[in-house]
């Protein structure tokens, strides 16, 4: 931030202390009566100097970085083997892109960072198995291949989706929307009945993104009965075949985590969605049950 002293009126009286000391210097070694005032001498030359050495009187703050190296702009400029400048990433950008990516996501960013692939255990023959499944769809990753992992809860589904969802953001630069199918699906439904505009752009956004993670699809909003049969609506169906429907014709990247297997998405809900979640997951490639015990529970492990 610079700060200037000098004021319009010492502008004003810069620009003619100018015109008065080079009107002086034409008439040489005559005398000037308006010149004459050793006082209106002074004045002058006084003004003068300000304006030459007006350098003075900036105050300069230093600006604070986050990263000085590239001062926030996420890329420097280098020289190649010709000499000629060029620009490169530079080493804060993979972190700032991501963090920018989390901002977006509705979940806590806190959560997130805690969710990584490092941080996921490898305590279990289960947990191994979800962790090499997750790297080797992240290693081979195509545009459209989607994962699932589905089966018991707290089995770490969530977990596990997350940690893809950072590595895909790291290693692709590629964002994704996170979609909590409970606090959702009832958004979704109250728009859709009330405001039809908005409902078509929110189902195009989720159905258009680049990668989308639908947390506990066609979770039970009731408690649990005796048979556990799925608890959906009509219009829960109908919103997540748009949405879904329209990522498989567009071949977008979808994670999907739920307590129900594609088989039974399949039998109990709908054959024509649970049979595009399959082929989305390369026909079961990319797909994982989970029946491992609860991590949430204090039981014997």
């Amino acid at each position: 931030m610079i700060i200037m002293k000098l004021t319009k009126i010492d502008m004003a009286r810069i620009k003619q202390a100018d015109k008065e000391l080079a009107y002086k210097r034409t008439l040489e070694k005559k005398q000037d009566d308006s010149l004459k005032s050793i006082g209106t001498i002074n004045y002058l030359n006084g003004i003068k100097n300000k304006s030459l050495n007006f350098t003075a009187q900036f105050v300069y703050k230093k600006q604070d970085y986050e990263c000085e190296l590239c001062q926030d702009k996420g890329y420097i400029i280098v020289k190649n083997e010709q000499g000629y400048d060029y620009s490169i990433p530079c080493k804060c950008y993979a972190k700032r892109t991501v963090r920018a990516m989390l901002e977006k996501t509705g979940m806590n960013i806190n959560e997130y960072r805690k969710k990584t692939l490092n941080s996921f255990p490898n305590d279990r023959a289960e947990a191994i198995k979800m962790k090499q499944l997750a790297i080797d769809f992240i290693n081979n990753h195509k545009e459209g291949d989607s994962i699932a992992f589905v089966g018991k809860s707290g089995t770490m589904k969530t977990s596990i989706c997350i940690a893809i969802c950072l590595e895909l953001a790291k290693k692709y630069n590629q964002a994704h929307i996170y979609f909590s199918y409970l606090t959702e699906i009832n958004r979704l439904k109250n728009i859709m009945y009330n405001n039809s505009l908005e409902y078509s752009e929110e189902i195009k956004k989720l159905g258009t993104c680049e990668n989308l993670y639908i947390d506990d699809l066609f979770k039970k909003q009731k408690a649990k009965d005796d048979n556990s049969k799925i608890d959906v609506t009509n219009a829960d169906i109908k919103i997540m075949y748009e949405i879904i429907n329209q990522r498989y014709i567009n071949r977008k990247t979808t994670l999907f985590s739920s307590e129900f297997t594609i088989s039974e998405i399949i039998n109990n809900v709908d054959e024509a969605l649970g049979s595009r979640i399959f082929e989305m997951c390369c026909n079961g490639k990319y797909g994982m049950i989970c029946n491992d015990y609860n991590r949430r529970l204090p039981v014997n492990k």
